[in-house]
């Protein structure tokens, strides 16, 4: 059904009947996601934003994954109701984690109101995903409770993602971290494609250190794994 209608649309737009796609996508629009942002879109730039909305809208409880149709709502929304602006880069945040949506958020509200919604954010993350509360404190600046966090929920993927951001609040204490997570896995797998990512995360934790500490560290592997030709010879090809 959806391809006789997407044919339906591609001939009406080839032969320039607006009137009837109006009315086609007005009977079909409900079919798809697809259909459903077309029409919103087409009707945003005949400036009919009042039907647009109320297509979104629509949209918005038939679909599920509704970014794309909330980003639609948004410009419309500003323009005719703020609290409702505001609710819809809310839930972009919450339910997709859009930084545009969150920084959007913050410049249309007070100091007093931008707090207590950025406490839900917290509130939220802190039950639902502690990583996003992680990168919620790192592109607030607020380094130092991400610091507290990964150490508090610590993954060497996560230790490596935010070592940038986060590592210069306290290099020394990050590289501990950093090594309390690769040394059991170090043991946990063999293989040389292991061992590549060995020595990925050692070329991560190589500038946290004074090169003392940190060659103590890879003797300590390479003592440890001494059995292990390949990653012996993983790590020399690195420059350990």
């Amino acid at each position: 059904k959806r391809r006789i209608f997407s044919t339906y649309v591609y001939i009406l737009e080839e032969l320039g009947h607006e009137d009837a796609l109006s009315q086609l996508y007005e009977e079909i629009y409900l079919e798809s996601k697809r259909f459903c942002k077309e029409y919103a879109r087409r009707l945003i730039d005949d400036s009919n934003d009042d039907r647009a909305i109320e297509v979104v809208e629509d949209g918005i409880r038939a679909f599920r994954s509704a970014r794309t149709l909330r980003w639609l709502a948004a410009d419309p929304y500003k323009d005719r109701d703020m609290d409702e602006y505001r609710a819809t880069l809310k839930q972009l945040f919450l339910d997709h984690t859009e930084w545009t949506a969150h920084d959007d958020l913050k410049s249309v509200c007070d100091d007093q109101e931008w707090q207590s919604i950025y406490e839900e954010f917290e509130r939220r993350f802190n039950r639902d995903d502690r990583k996003d509360l992680v990168a919620l404190y790192v592109h607030r600046d607020d380094l130092e409770k991400a610091f507290v966090e990964l150490k508090e929920n610590a993954d060497l993927s996560s230790v490596r993602q935010y070592r940038d951001p986060v590592a210069p609040t306290a290099p020394v204490e990050y590289f501990e971290l950093y090594r309390e997570l690769l040394v059991p896995f170090a043991a946990d797998n063999t293989g040389r494609r292991h061992y590549r990512d060995i020595a990925d995360h050692l070329e991560e934790m190589q500038e946290l250190v004074p090169e003392a500490r940190f060659e103590e560290f890879v003797d300590f592997l390479k003592d440890n794994h001494s059995n292990r030709p390949a990653f012996l010879d993983e790590l020399e090809k690195a420059g350990f």
